[in-house]
């Protein structure tokens, strides 16, 4: 009777810690701060969830080696509880990763289409160098000229309109302030293509 007195507390222990131990990960899993638009910020998100997976994994190893030394701890409610509430935090951490990893690619592939729009852009601005009136070119060469640019300009309107689609799908749960100042720089382009 006091072999099983002593594994009983040692089993009620052993529940404890690995309760306290699980109580940071859970709030942590439970209230996750919204993301910044930032690839820096973005990659750091990543790593605190990785480290909390970590601890998630560690957990989940001890609950096992716990139940290979106390076969009946699987029953215990405080354990059946543990594993649940392990369960979902890992499924919420890695859920909000691979949400931020995707995140972070779409900011990428945002970031470069936006440059190459603004390139593109600037490529078929009107040129404001002054010219010699016998450098003008007639009435027909400008209205070949903007035959020729109207395919490029409306490519171009296309290309914002997928940019504006990316940018509310990555804004979304992120923090307004950087969902706003992309949502800024994309009616920027836009206006400079209208003009």
């Amino acid at each position: 009777a006091v072999v099983s007195t002593q594994s009983t507390g040692d089993l009620t222990a052993r529940i404890a810690s690995l309760e306290g131990r699980f109580s940071p990960v859970n709030e942590y899993s439970g209230s996750m701060p919204q993301a910044r638009l930032v690839e820096a910020e973005l990659q750091a998100y990543m790593a605190q969830i990785d480290g909390q997976l970590t601890e998630v994994h560690a957990l989940e190893d001890q609950l096992r080696k716990l139940a290979e030394e106390f076969p009946e701890a699987l029953t215990e409610p405080a354990v059946v509880a543990l594993k649940e509430g392990l369960a979902e935090a890992k499924a919420r951490l890695e859920d909000k990763r691979d949400s931020l990893r995707d995140k972070s690619d779409m900011l990428d592939a945002l970031s470069a289409d936006m440059a190459d729009i603004g390139s593109a852009i600037k490529a078929i601005l009107p040129q404001k160098i002054p010219v010699q009136l016998s450098d003008m070119k007639s009435v027909e060469e400008n209205e070949k000229y903007e035959e020729d640019l109207a395919p490029r300009i409306t490519s171009l309107e296309d290309k914002l309109e997928k940019l504006e689609e990316v940018q509310k799908r990555i804004s979304a749960d992120c923090n307004p302030t950087d969902a706003a100042k992309l949502e800024a720089k994309i009616a920027e382009l836009k206006n400079k293509c209208k003009k």
